[in-house]
């Protein structure tokens, strides 16, 4: 899972290509975790990615998938799983533009709501940046990136007993009770996310000044 996480993350740092040059949200090579180029060369920023676990039949542990919002470099993985029923209604929200089935061509642009996960995963991307040269990103990542990995260890120590106990009620019959555990449980995760995220919103703009404000 580790390596899986770290390959995701990903902008040629240990290559000989020893990118990117300045900070990988001004990039120089298309990447795995990719960002909004300034000069438009890139895709944009990664809009999420997600790693699955698919134990072998009688290992005692569940099929899950490990989810982040944004260019997991600075993001968390949080776990979610195929037995669950459910996800915190703010993960399912969006934006401005609300849930809608419409034509590519006619979707109106989202924007930013306190009310979805994601947008305010894509806030703290912006306030780590700083600006759009990432003049604060070097100062700021680190930071980000120290929080969110204490607390991904964390989600994967809690996850074993969580894990155990659902797979013993289901080999028991009882999945429904099976599926409220695993509920509960990712559930927890993303609120304690959601709640870091918003914490390094407000931490992290005391260092450096962007360069363009």
């Amino acid at each position: 899972l580790e390596w899986f996480k770290r390959i995701l993350r990903d902008h040629y740092e240990d290559t000989f290509l020893k990118g990117p040059q300045f900070n990988p949200t001004l990039p120089d090579f298309m990447t795995i975790c990719m960002h909004s180029s300034p000069a438009c060369f890139t895709w944009g920023n990664t809009a999420s990615s997600a790693i699955f676990v698919l134990p072998s039949k009688g290992s005692g542990c569940l099929p899950t998938m490990w989810w982040c919002a944004g260019p997991p470099c600075n993001g968390i993985y949080v776990p979610v799983f195929v037995h669950g029923t459910k996800l915190p209604a703010f993960v399912e929200n969006a934006g401005t533009a609300g849930r809608r089935v419409t034509a590519p061509n006619k979707a109106i642009k989202d924007n930013y709501s306190s009310d979805s996960y994601w947008w305010e995963s894509r806030s703290l991307l912006d306030i780590t940046k700083g600006d759009d040269i990432g003049s604060t990103w070097n100062i700021r990542h680190p930071v980000v990136r120290k929080v969110f990995d204490e607390l991904e260890a964390k989600f994967a120590k809690e996850l074993q007993p969580v894990e155990r106990e659902a797979a013993n009620l289901m080999q028991g019959g009882d999945t429904e009770k099976a599926g409220q555990i695993l509920n509960s449980f990712t559930e927890k995760c993303f609120a304690e996310s959601l709640e870091t995220v918003r914490g390094l919103q407000q931490e992290i703009v005391r260092f450096g000044q962007p360069l363009f404000p």
